[in-house]
């Protein structure tokens, strides 16, 4: 029996629609986290978070602030006859501050 490989990412996404632009942009920030396992299982996921939590880490976020544009990249290297799965996740934002 075929059984598919599906991996899933829970994630949670706002729209702000602004009427004016009554916000700054700090700065462009990026963080990135590599796993290696064997044969891959829940690694995806587990990768993802670890980046996304050193990125809000890193962006020491105060008052009015916001990571928006949040991009994720994930680059998957498979060695040794598939038995070692290596995971470069990088994510990335923008970090802004709301000024009204």
């Amino acid at each position: 029996m075929y059984t598919p490989n599906i991996s899933t990412i829970n994630s949670t996404s706002t729209n702000v629609v602004l009427s004016k632009a009554n916000f700054k942009v700090l700065k462009f920030i990026s963080e990135t986290h590599r796993s290696t396992t064997i044969f891959g299982f829940g690694a995806k996921a587990a990768a993802v978070a670890s980046a996304r939590a050193k990125m809000f880490a890193k962006a020491k976020m105060q008052g009015s602030q916001a990571i928006i544009n949040e991009h994720v990249e994930i680059k998957l290297t498979v060695t040794y006859a598939l038995f070692i799965v290596i995971y470069n996740v990088t994510v990335s934002g923008t970090l802004i501050e709301f000024t009204e």
